[in-house]
């Protein structure tokens, strides 16, 4: 679909950053995060989140187990990662 100019009514290609016609400038496309980087975001809280966790399982006892908490941050931690790289292949 081919984006019109805001001054002349002129068409823009996908490629043009300025109108041929009246040489205005393009504006920019607000571009939304999409679901991978969203997931990713939420996937690096989580992991935050499971550190503490750990952290804090070592000094109180109304946290679950520290193996457990361990046991969920290192697979937070390959789920991150993976993550990460989803996110910044899309990006690019």
């Amino acid at each position: 679909m081919m984006d019109r100019c805001l001054e002349c009514n002129g068409t823009l290609k996908a490629d043009e950053s300025a109108c041929f016609m009246c040489g205005s400038a393009r504006k920019p496309k607000i571009q939304k995060p999409s679901m991978v980087v969203r997931c990713a975001t939420v996937v690096k809280v989580l992991f935050i989140l499971s550190g503490v966790l750990t952290v804090a399982s070592l000094f109180f006892s109304v946290t679950p187990s520290f193996l457990k908490c361990l046991a969920t941050t290192i697979i937070l931690m390959f789920v991150n990662r993976s993550a990460d790289a989803m996110a910044e292949k899309q990006r690019t």
